[in-house]
């Protein structure tokens, strides 16, 4: 076995968490300075020859993340944890476009108002007056829970309010050049929500 590359430079103790991509080609890795709860990161290596390069990503402030990758490994959604504000996730997508990799469309708008759920719910049926839209959430979640193809993937989005909770799948197709179409949404069951959490 040959060590291809160290990537272990900290000063202080560190737990590590390597989320390798299906092919082995690719890894996320996931950091925490022991003791330091907001200490966390998160970054992503993509293999280059012998040894495995960095791939430069936005800087985020989430405390957790989770790499989800499509079937041809050509583009990966990151899934991100944060503490600041209210409890949230959010999801950046990536994709490789003349061997460099960039950001694609997000499918929410960071700057609005709206929870990520109901900015979703709306872009699916415009008609659709979701009742959660109108709320201030305590907890706003939204992830990649897989991806059925290369262009598609199934986003699950959640929201909170001290009143209520409300939660639905959505099918997200994206075309050649990263752009998204929700092609298909499921409100989830009380039930259903149970089991998720």
């Amino acid at each position: 076995m040959k060590k291809l590359q160290r990537i272990d430079e900290a000063d202080m103790p560190v737990s590590w968490n390597v989320l390798w991509a299906p092919d082995s080609n690719g890894f996320a890795l996931t950091t925490k300075v022991v003791g330091h709860s907001r200490l966390e990161g998160a970054v992503v290596y993509f293999r280059s020859g012998e040894t495995f390069r960095k791939i430069e990503l936005p800087e985020t402030d989430a405390y957790w993340a989770q790499a989800v990758w499509a079937p041809n490994l050509k583009r990966f959604a990151f899934n991100l944890g944060h503490r600041t504000g209210i409890v949230g996730e959010e999801v950046a997508f990536y994709q490789l476009r003349d061997n460099k990799w960039v950001a694609m469309q997000s499918p929410v708008d960071e700057a609005s108002k709206h929870t990520q759920l109901a900015q979703l719910a709306r872009r699916y049926s415009p008609k659709n007056a979701y009742r959660k839209e109108g709320s201030s959430p305590v907890s706003d979640g939204l992830r990649v829970r897989s991806w059925t193809d290369a262009n598609t993937a199934i986003l699950y989005a959640y929201s909170e309010t001290e009143e209520s909770e409300a939660g639905a799948l959505f099918t997200v197709k994206f075309d050649q050049a990263g752009n998204s179409k929700i092609v298909k949404m499921h409100r989830m069951s009380g039930k259903e929500l149970k089991e998720q959490q």
